[in-house]
Order: C-alpha cells, then sequence, then structure tokens
C-alpha cells in the first residue's frame, strides 16, 4: 500500500477527470488497498469470524489516545468502573467489585469500591 507516515497516496494514474475513459484495472488495486487498510484498521481480517471475546481495541501500532465511556465493563461484565460527582452510596447500583471515582472527592474520598450489599449499597471510599 502506498502509505507515508499516516497518509495514503493514491498511485500515479488513478485520478481521471470527467470525460476520461477508465479502465478497471487502473482502479481495482488503489481501491483493494484501501479496503485492505479499513478492514486492518477495524482489526477485523477478511477471514475474521465475529465471536464473543475475540476483538481487541486498537493494537500494539495503532493505539487509541483516549477512550470515553460511560462505564467500563472488564472481565465478564458483571463489574463496571465509572465516575461522577458525590457519593455512589444510595445513588450507583452496581455488582460487589465495581468502582466508582469521584470528580470531587479528596483525600480518601476519590475512589470508592463496592464491597458488600446489593443495589446501590455498600460503597466504601478508599
Amino acid at each position: 500500500m502506498p502509505f507515508t507516515g499516516d497518509t495514503y497516496a493514491l498511485p500515479a494514474g488513478s485520478l481521471v477527470s470527467n470525460g476520461d475513459i477508465s479502465d478497471a484495472s487502473q482502479h481495482n488495486t488503489p481501491l483493494s488497498d484501501i479496503e485492505s487498510a479499513l478492514t486492518e484498521l477495524k482489526g477485523l481480517t477478511s477471514s475474521a469470524t465475529l465471536t464473543d471475546n475475540t476483538r481487541d481495541i486498537g493494537t500494539s501500532a495503532l493505539r487509541y489516545a483516549n477512550a470515553y465511556a460511560v462505564n467500563l465493563k472488564p472481565g465478564a461484565g458483571t463489574v463496571t468502573w465509572t465516575s461522577g460527582a458525590g457519593t455512589p452510596e444510595g445513588v450507583v447500583t452496581a455488582a460487589i467489585g465495581s468502582m466508582f471515582t469521584r470528580t470531587d472527592g479528596g483525600a480518601s474520598t476519590t475512589l470508592y469500591v463496592k464491597e458488600s450489599g446489593v443495589g446501590n449499597t455498600g460503597w466504601v471510599a478508599k
């Protein structure tokens, strides 16, 4: 693929103007290159089957700078890690083992771990 850094450049002779006669062989290779590049960026290959627990977000060579999510659900997805203002006790419903980062917390009141209870109780500041 004709990449220069992060930029894809079409091969010479790929561009056409109105009224030009175009040949399929002129465009098939660049289009195949673009298809391969987009497929690689999505983390999929033409032979990949989409099954649970098999996809990565990014790669070691194509890392994301930031990830924005309301809740992170690691492992089996039963626990969560979320954030917000104020204590989660009596407000945030989660499974035991979940974490809450308090955006307005101070010393020993910034990170909470759900250690017991059901529903929105059982949060302990760390």
